[in-house]
């Protein structure tokens, strides 16, 4: 909005204001020009002390003022922008502080917005557990304010329909009769120990995930082929794990596994060790990581979704780099630590070790 700044200084009645810009990867240039070359001008210490407003047409001092940002995907920010930020990166909520926010503010709030006393609609921890893990998929809890409204809008509907109902009770079983089938499901670990499927771990900007990375082999010369919804760095780890499993082949660290023979379809060393050498990788363990072309195992991001995405899907043990296992394990919440053994690997070889059977 032209002005808006300047409008928001005015507002202030103050000229050093915290002012924020949300959701700033939103900006979008169009046939009225570019805000996110005005955003340069605005961000940048040698340039906003002397800001020049088109709207009103005068200069005016900003470097008193102190910004900050939000953004979901930071990558959408345009290079120039990003280099004037300092990015603070903040993790989505765990199921365990959800739970606290909806019981603390987000329900005590609705029941206020929907003329609701808390004596009146039966909530129980299993049903908002349920709610949280099933209904809902967000690095926040927006969308989790959004269906508790509309459990209380459907309560409040009873309550008018029926003038000599006390309560309504809404628990685990009758949760869907409100809410429909549920939108977001974790498939739990297998129970049976599979040849050519393993479990990874993805991150994505509303959580963890995660992926049943599965192969298959057939008569052929060795070739890989890659399917489904990759982009260029999952293409180019399954590249390079499958050169590295081939190292492995050549140099006898993986016995009675053959490549010359078969092609293969797919990802990731574990699962293209297991489905060459026909051996089981265990169902209950999960893994994440990059695999370089020397079999070195480095470092990622999202541990913290990963894990508990993995805790989700009730899983044993994790495989970790070990850069990762050093530096963020202060960061797993407790519940996390305590049901699954966390494991650090360094090369390759200790992943096929833990893995197959």
């Amino acid at each position: 909005m032209p002005g808006r700044i300047v409008h928001g200084l005015t507002t202030a009645k103050k000229m050093n204001p915290v002012i924020v810009l949300d959701e700033i990867d939103k900006l979008g240039a169009n046939h009225r020009g570019d805000p996110s070359a005005v955003m340069l001008e605005i961000l940048d210490p040698e340039q906003n002390h002397a800001f020049r407003d088109l709207y009103v047409n005068f200069d005016i001092d900003l470097s008193d003022c102190i910004f900050i940002a939000t953004a979901n995907n930071a990558g959408r920010i345009p290079a120039p922008l990003r280099d004037r930020m300092e990015f603070i990166q903040m993790s989505s909520y765990t199921p365990n502080e959800k739970f606290h926010i909806a019981q603390n503010y987000l329900i005590p709030q609705e029941l206020k917005k929907h003329g609701l006393k808390k004596a009146e609609v039966n909530l129980s921890k299993p049903t908002i557990e349920l709610i949280i893990e099933k209904f809902t998929r967000e690095a926040g809890v927006r969308n989790l304010r959004r269906v508790f409204g509309k459990l209380y809008r459907k309560a409040a509907k009873e309550f008018m329909y029926d003038k000599e109902l006390s309560k309504v009770t809404i628990n685990t079983k009758n949760l869907e009769e409100y809410l429909d089938n549920p939108v977001f499901e974790i498939e739990p670990a297998d129970k049976l120990n599979s040849v050519g499927v393993v479990n990874g771990l993805a991150w994505t900007s509303v959580g963890g995930d995660v992926l049943k990375i599965e192969t298959a082999k057939f008569a052929g010369k060795g070739a890989l082929t890659l399917t489904g919804n990759m982009g260029d760095v999952m293409k180019e780890s399954a590249k390079i794990a499958h050169s590295v499993v081939k190292g492995l082949i050549d140099k006898k660290k993986l016995k009675n596994a053959t490549f010359k023979t078969h092609d293969i379809h797919m990802h990731i060393p574990e699962v293209i060790a297991s489905i060459l050498s026909n051996r089981k990788i265990d169902s209950t363990l999960a893994m994440t990581g990059e695999v370089t072309l020397t079999g070195k195992v480095l470092p990622i991001g999202g541990l913290k979704e990963k894990l508990i995405a993995a805790h989700k899907a009730k899983m044993k043990r994790v495989l970790i780099p070990t850069k990762n296992y050093q530096r963020d394990l202060k960061d797993i919440p407790d519940e996390v630590k305590e049901d699954i053994e966390i494991i650090a690997v360094d090369k390759v070889e200790e992943v096929l070790e833990y893995g197959l059977i």
